[in-house]
C-alpha cells in the first residue's frame, strides 16, 4: 500500500513499497518532538553564534506535522545510498521561501545541471547531513513559526546564491571585495553567469 511521506525538500508524495522512499532519503511523517530532540545540539551551536535568538518575543506558532525540508543546498537528496556521482538521479528546484525566485532559480538550475552531469564535487554524506541539520535549527530560531519547515531564506537570498556560485567556481558576478561588501546586488551583476557557466563546464548553447 502507498504511504504518505514528506520528501526531504518537496511536497508530500506517495511511495510503494516503503523501501523506495527510505532508501533514497525520504522522511516519513514523524512527531515534531523527535525532530526537536535531534536538532538540540545544532540549536545550541546556533545560539552560541547568535545569542540574540535565544529569547524570541511572543509570536503565533503554526503547528507543523511533517518533517522539515532536508535537501543539500536545497536541491539534492541527502542519502547514504548516494555514494558516487553515478547515483545522482533527481534534484528539486525552487523549494525555498524567498521574495524573488528569478535569480535563485537560475543559480539553482546551473548547480543542478552540473550536479546531475557529475561535474560538481559535493562533500560526503555526513558533512551534507550536518550542514542541513544546522541550517534547519538556525531557520527555526531565525524565523520562529515561519522557519519550522526549514526552508525560509527571506533575508538570506544573496548569501544562498553566493554559496551556490562558489560551489560552481563562478565569479563573473563579483565586483571587488569592497563593492561586494557595501554595494547593492543588482540583476545586471549576474548577466554573464550563463556564458561563464557554459565555458567553464564545457557546454554549448543547446546544453550538451
Amino acid at each position: 500500500m502507498p504511504f504518505s511521506i514528506t520528501q526531504v525538500g518537496c511536497l508530500p508524495f506517495n511511495f510503494s513499497p516503503k523501501t523506495n522512499a527510505e532508501n533514497w532519503g525520504y522522511h516519513i511523517y514523524v512527531p515534531m518532538r523527535l525532530l526537536m530532540r535531534r536538532s538540540t545540539g545544532k540549536s545550541s551551536k546556533v545560539l552560541a553564534t547568535f545569542p540574540q535568538l535565544a529569547n524570541p518575543p511572543p509570536h503565533y506558532h503554526k503547528p507543523v506535522k511533517e518533517t522539515p525540508y532536508r535537501l543539500y543546498r536545497y536541491i539534492a537528496l541527502v542519502s547514504k545510498l548516494i555514494t558516487s556521482a553515478e547515483d545522482r538521479l533527481i534534484v528539486f528546484i525552487g523549494q525555498i521561501g524567498v521574495g524573488n525566485y528569478f535569480p535563485i532559480v537560475e543559480c539553482q538550475s546551473m548547480w543542478a545541471t552540473a550536479y546531475l552531469d557529475r561535474k560538481l564535487e559535493t562533500p560526503s554524506w555526513d558533512v551534507q547531513e550536518k550542514n542541513v541539520t544546522l541550517f534547519t535549527a538556525w531557520c527555526r530560531r531565525r524565523y520562529l513559526s515561519g522557519g519550522e519547515r526549514g526552508n525560509n531564506m527571506t533575508f538570506e537570498l544573496i548569501g544562498y546564491m553566493d554559496g551556490l556560485l562558489e560551489d560552481l567556481g563562478l565569479s563573473s558576478h563579483r565586483k571587488g571585495w569592497i563593492k561586494d561588501l557595501l554595494a547593492p546586488s543588482m540583476t545586471s551583476d549576474f548577466a554573464g553567469l550563463k556564458e561563464e557557466f557554459i565555458q567553464k563546464y564545457g557546454y554549448n548553447e543547446s546544453g550538451k
